[in-house]
């Protein structure tokens, strides 16, 4: 019995090391639930308790070890009150390997947390004396493990609707037609066969085509997803909604949205999105009794995801294992949520469907990425093909894989409307892509190129009425807004820019839009990311652009240089730089015209929305955060 206290001395850095690893853990966990902000996380990051504690409780143990051995070889003179100090220090190092340490929290703080954590682990090893108090704490530690692991698989499994709002206490009249709008991201119209694209086969978009109204010039506003969708949702030009770049701003609160308009009306509004840049704090959730915008439940990703600011040590790993995922949905998720909304609604519906497959990084299915290569030989090659070639054909291939997606949900809204005889569906893309046009290969964000502006717009009427039609001229996105209202019988949304598009079915053209746009479409790439910082002397060069697109014509500027502005001739799809000096006179018509509409367009304050870690790793991964086709 005289020998018990000095094998337990020899035994106390196995357990010092062991609640070094646990304390560390749980400092981590603590600082990362302070930093989200907002108490309705907790969930989350206890649902990730499991795996910092195991992990750092492991890693405790390896260097608890490690200094009992050292007081083994030493015969004891190595204070067993060192060890939790080592641990810790191990741990911060590891820290600092995995680039998102303590040690560099802003300011002093850091610094406190870890001085704290150390002079709250350093006494607990000197508690320990007894085996029954060893016992305990380690009990404590696998009970901490075992419920953590309960409560990811709890979290993991989970998918509850994302119930906002209560029904409508009026609903819409049963005549009324189900309203559903489409968006596929990142889809030029001259890639698909409905507008002359090779290379790829959309039997279900074909299908559809030939039931619909198909816009031969439907014109985005501008070339990145939030502001773009926004002018969907609204009918109005980004200057008119105050959302003008991804992930930093939203539409302004004074702004009526089309889902609110349809929700006044009494019907059922849902909405299922696939990324990011139209989450619902941007203001899209607006006017939706169902706003889906919950990132993809799958595998590891989901956790990492939730627990990506708990655990430090596992801070970089987690970037690399879900860069190319970070804040989008798969299509066929969004698909399955959209059709358990369809099966379930009692009354007419208003459904906004967002589908992000096409927006690079381009990681089509096998399936679709074999049957692109396969027809690889009739596609026309990119603008730059040793630079987008590949990348032009995953993108092909990811289309298809958007087609089959439109079959899924097409089957679902048949099941609950037998031959959409009371459903009208819209399919557009909020911009395209460039693989080479301009120079900008395999990006969007600065380019007001047709490779970006022109996208595909295909209406179908209730019983397919009308289908086949095709109109000529210039049409908007501003204008889906009033076309959608207008089915449904309702008002568009106060102070929209847009007009209702189906008259012009009948005619096959569109006239010239009233108002502000008389004298052509405006457009825009306003995003945060083209103002930089260049020289050494703080000078910043402004890359954004304003456009004017008329009739076989478009007119680009940048801030500032509006006199030097550049003209492009558009004939049979494609676009010519028409050379300083040639042009003169049309090139000053335009710039006038684009004078007056800039002065003409209500605005509206920009309203920021504050942009966190996570946000900026969620806008780096999609290609919004840094642009280096930008200047």
């Amino acid at each position: 019995m005289a020998d018990a206290p000095e094998v337990m001395r020899r035994a106390d850095p196995l357990a010092y090391g062991l609640r070094c690893g646990t304390a560390a853990a749980l400092l981590e966990l603590g600082l990362a639930w302070s930093g989200r902000g907002s108490g309705g996380e907790l969930l989350e990051t206890l649902a990730f308790a499991g795996l910092p504690v195991a992990v750092y409780g492991f890693a405790g143990l390896l260097l608890g070890g490690a200094g009992a051995f050292l007081q083994a070889r030493t015969h004891g003179r190595v204070p067993g009150a060192v060890v939790p100090l080592f641990a810790l220090l191990g741990l911060a190092a590891a820290d600092l390997v995995a680039r998102a340490p303590l040690l560099r929290l802003a300011g002093p703080p850091g610094w406190f947390a870890l001085l704290l954590a150390a002079g709250l682990v350093a006494p607990w090893g000197r508690l320990a004396r007894t085996p029954a108090r060893v016992r305990f704490m380690r009990a404590g530690f696998a009970g901490v493990v075992l419920a953590g692991a309960v409560a990811t698989a709890a979290w993991l499994v989970r998918d509850p609707e994302q119930v906002r709002l209560p029904l409508p206490a009026t609903s819409a009249s049963a005549d009324l037609p189900n309203v559903v709008l489409v968006t596929w991201d990142t889809v030029r119209a001259d890639l698909l066969p409905i507008y002359g694209g090779r290379g790829l086969e959309t039997p279900v978009l074909d299908t559809l085509a030939a039931e619909s109204v198909v816009f031969d010039e439907m014109t985005a506003v501008a070339p990145i997803t939030g502001p773009s969708h926004a002018s969907l949702l609204t009918g109005r030009m980004p200057p008119s909604h105050g959302l003008r770049s991804n992930g930093s701003q939203r539409i302004h609160e004074a702004v009526p949205t089309l889902a609110e308009g349809f929700r006044a009306a009494g019907y059922d509004t849902g909405a299922f999105v696939a990324a990011f840049p139209v989450h619902g704090r941007f203001g899209f959730a607006r006017g939706f009794r169902i706003f889906d915008d919950r990132p993809e439940q799958r595998q590891l990703l989901a956790l990492i995801e939730q627990g990506r600011g708990a655990v430090r040590l596992y801070d970089n790993l987690s970037e690399r294992m879900s860069k190319s995922d970070y804040k989008r949905t798969r299509g066929e998720v969004v698909i399955g949520r959209a059709e358990r909304f369809v099966a379930g609604s009692q009354r007419p519906f208003f459904l906004w469907v967002h589908l992000f497959d096409a927006h690079g990084p381009h990681k089509p299915g096998p399936e679709f990425r074999a049957r692109a290569l396969a027809l690889a030989g009739t596609a026309q090659p990119a603008a730059d093909v040793a630079a987008c070639g590949a990348s032009l054909t995953d993108h092909r291939a990811e289309i298809m894989q958007l087609d089959a997606h439109l079959g899924a949900l097409r089957a679902a809204l048949e099941a609950a409307d037998p031959g959409l005889a009371h459903t009208t569906l819209l399919l557009t893309s909020d911009h395209g892509h460039c693989f080479g046009e301009g120079g900008i290969r395999n990006k969007h964000v600065p380019s007001l190129f047709e490779a970006t502006q022109h996208i595909p717009a295909v209406l179908r009427l209730p019983g397919g009425v009308q289908g086949g039609a095709r109109v000529a001229g210039l049409v908007s996105q501003v204008d889906v807004a009033a076309t959608l209202a207008g089915i449904a019988g309702i008002e568009p949304p106060a102070d929209h820019q847009g007009r209702d598009l189906r008259p012009f079915a009948a005619t096959g053209t569109a006239p010239p839009p009233p108002g502000p746009f008389a004298e052509g479409l405006y457009m825009e790439a306003w995003h945060a990311n083209l103002v930089r910082r260049v020289d050494a002397d703080g000078s910043v060069r402004d890359n954004r652009k304003q456009g004017l697109r008329v009739p076989g014509w478009k007119l680009v500027t940048l801030p500032g240089q509006e006199a030097a502005g550049m003209l492009y001739r558009i004939a049979g799809g494609r676009e010519t730089e028409v050379p300083a000096g040639e042009e003169t006179e049309r090139r000053g018509i335009l710039l006038a015209a684009l004078e007056r509409l800039r002065a003409a367009l209500p605005t509206v304050p920009e309203t920021a929305v504050a942009i966190s870690r996570e946000d900026m790793r969620a806008l780096a991964a999609l290609g919004y955060a840094d642009d280096p086709d930008g200047p």
